[in-house]
């Protein structure tokens, strides 16, 4: 019995203090999760000036050469798995050994978003041009870019980060002499059936500008780049992110022409508010012109930018569905993008195959698979693919490694309506006056009063608005 009374005596003793509020619990609050990586404006710029550092880089060059062993040593630190597009142009000035390089980090999800810039300068005799805004700048973002989606983790889609070759034309720009690098890379997607795996492509071009005026270029995808817009205003920067349209020939060109969603930014005001701008193909684009203030705010907005893109990719993939991954899958689109014979690199690339979803891969379609249905719903002309002779089991083909995969012959989807406005009359030196350019898409334009400017530099385009395919011999 006392034993009884005891007890009750002790609960009642220790619930007197929880009626009365005077128990004290351990009230530190649990610490937030670690920020996300973030872009580093700073570290960028030093990227720029080591590019800016090596001198000129024209396609072809020693210069070049030393550009792209400086991208495949910064991608390799950060971890990325490297690939080497290796070919050889035929150009004004005889042919020229150019390479693209490619950064691969892989997705939780089959498909690919392209983050892409161009590493070239251009040739201007008599004349130093060391490119620090049209060439290293926006190398040096996707550089830093990729060093944060990597500290980021693992991504909902791949990524590839892609640094162009041969983006300046050797002689004067037109259909054929200009964005070598870029034509080559779609050119050999589209011969392995592989450019359904691409499911958006973003372009930086002359982004580090200190006076930042980054413009709507007009023949980008509306809806993604408005997102751009977007965000750069919820961050403040509106007045870095104008809305005056452009219209500008550039690497994102053969991606929007394979119909890849693909976006332009660029500022094509260098110098001063005319386009395109006093220092733009000048001895003046030094690295006094350019910022880390800039490629910093460009950063940013990309990096706020994708998550959106990836859940508008999201919504359309639901929507429509995509064929299951592979197994496996051959090295990387074959022997034609691992490296040239004798490079010790590519050679190291072509021993260690990686499957196709470790790269964002998916499977090529079968010879009579359905075209698959996207948003918005493409036009009813567009051909069934075909799979390329000498396709593997998977839909690759095995380049030979001593030859280049000559482009095929393109229509075309859908003419785009050309502007009304007449372009400048001032022609530049180093290229033809332009003919009247294609006008942003009517569908998503909100803004119709905003004039869409042509640079007189634009290559002439046909009737239709868009360029011919590279000629085939």
């Amino acid at each position: 019995m006392r034993t009884h009374i005891r007890l009750a005596g002790l609960l009642f003793v220790a619930l007197v203090p929880l009626a009365m509020g005077e128990v004290q619990c351990d009230e530190t609050p649990l610490p937030p999760p670690p920020a996300p990586a973030a872009f580093d404006g700073k570290r960028a710029f030093s990227d720029a000036e080591a590019l800016v550092a090596l001198g000129e880089r024209p396609a072809g060059s020693e210069g070049a050469r030393l550009a792209q062993n400086l991208i495949i040593e910064r991608l390799e630190t950060v971890g990325l798995v490297v690939r080497q597009d290796t070919f050889t142009a035929e150009t004004p000035a005889g042919d020229l050994p150019m390479k693209n390089i490619i950064g691969v980090l892989p997705g939780a999800r089959p498909g690919v978003i392209v983050i892409g810039a161009h590493f070239d300068t251009k040739r201007i005799p008599g004349a130093t041009f060391l490119g620090a805004n049209d060439g290293a700048a926006g190398t040096a973002a996707v550089l830093e870019l990729a060093r944060t989606l990597k500290a980021r983790g693992k991504p909902l889609y791949s990524y590839w980060f892609v640094f162009f070759d041969g983006e300046e034309a050797v002689g004067e720009w037109s259909e054929a002499d200009g964005i070598y690098g870029s034509r080559h890379l779609v050119s050999t997607l589209r011969d392995q059936n592989l450019l359904d795996n691409l499911r958006t492509m973003i372009l930086l071009d002359l982004i580090g500008d200190v006076d930042l005026t980054v413009m709507k270029e007009s023949t980008s995808y509306a809806r993604y780049r408005d997102l751009f817009w977007q965000s750069a205003l919820e961050l403040g920067h509106g007045d870095a992110f104008v809305p005056d349209f452009v219209t500008v020939a550039d690497d994102h060109q053969p991606f929007a022409e394979a119909g890849i969603r693909s976006v332009n930014l660029i500022d094509f005001m260098y110098g001063d508010r005319s386009v395109p701008g006093k220092y733009w193909h000048t001895p003046e684009d030094t690295l006094d012109k350019i910022s880390a203030q800039s490629l910093q705010i460009v950063g940013d907005v990309v990096l706020a930018t994708l998550p959106k893109i990836e859940r508008f990719i999201d919504v359309i993939e639901s929507r429509t569905g995509f064929a299951p991954l592979p197994a496996e899958m051959p090295d990387y689109l074959g022997a034609g993008l691992a490296g040239s014979e004798g490079d010790a690199v590519g050679a190291a690339l072509r021993a260690a195959p990686l499957e196709g979803h470790d790269i964002g891969l998916d499977d090529a379609p079968e010879a009579d698979a359905e075209p698959k249905e996207t948003e918005p719903p493409p036009a009813e002309e567009s051909a069934e693919a075909t799979a390329p002779e000498g396709a593997t089991d998977s839909g690759i083909v095995d380049a030979p490694a001593d030859e280049t995969p000559e482009p095929p012959a393109v229509s075309p989807d859908e003419p785009k309506e050309e502007p009304k406005e007449e372009p400048k009359e001032e022609e530049k030196k180093d290229t033809p006056a332009a003919a009247e350019a294609p006008a942003p898409p009517a569908k998503d334009e909100e803004k119709e009063s905003v004039p869409t400017r042509a640079p007189e530099w634009a290559p002439a385009l046909p009737e239709g608005g868009t360029l011919p395919p590279p000629p085939v011999e």
